[in-house]
């Protein structure tokens, strides 16, 4: 059970126990409500990995926003996945949807002032997701992705 813990990256020490951050962002993908996979269009500046690791040392375009679009069963619900790769610049967006116009919308970040701030027996609760409310409503709306961060959208 240890191995099984610690590889979700949960810890307890010294009574406490605690999610790191990449436990957070496992929890917001996982327990989504989806169903099925809806095509995406990201326009966005990109960036090229040069001599990056031995099994792929060079990427070349790869976008600052990754974005992933799923519905649930229903299909009256969309959930966008958001992941900012750029440690330096939030990105502005539009969002259009084709076919849904989005009468309520909420979202969870999870996002820090450092990259390398963590969550730790002294610290358990450094770095969680947030809740927040996503204004805008229709087919077109706009939001803000930060820096270095993860956010999932639930347009209803």
């Amino acid at each position: 059970m240890t191995g099984a813990v610690e590889f979700g990256r949960l810890w307890e020490k010294r009574g406490i126990t605690y999610g790191v951050p990449s436990y957070w962002a496992f929890r917001m993908y996982s327990n989504a409500d989806v169903a099925n996979l809806l095509e995406t269009k990201v326009e966005v500046a990109r960036y090229s990995v040069k001599e990056g690791s031995p099994r792929t040392p060079d990427v070349a375009d790869v976008p600052y926003l990754d974005l992933v679009a799923v519905a649930n069963q229903t299909g009256d619900k969309i959930t966008l996945f958001g992941v900012n790769r750029s440690l330096t610049a939030d990105i502005a967006s539009t969002i259009k949807l084709s076919g849904f116009s989005v009468h309520s919308a909420t979202g969870t970040l999870l996002a820090a002032d450092n990259i390398y701030v963590g969550n730790d027996d002294e610290r358990p609760q450094a770095v969680v997701p947030s809740e927040f409310k996503v204004g805008g409503s229709g087919s077109t709306f706009s939001h803000t992705f930060p820096k270095a961060s993860v956010t999932r959208l639930e347009l209803r």
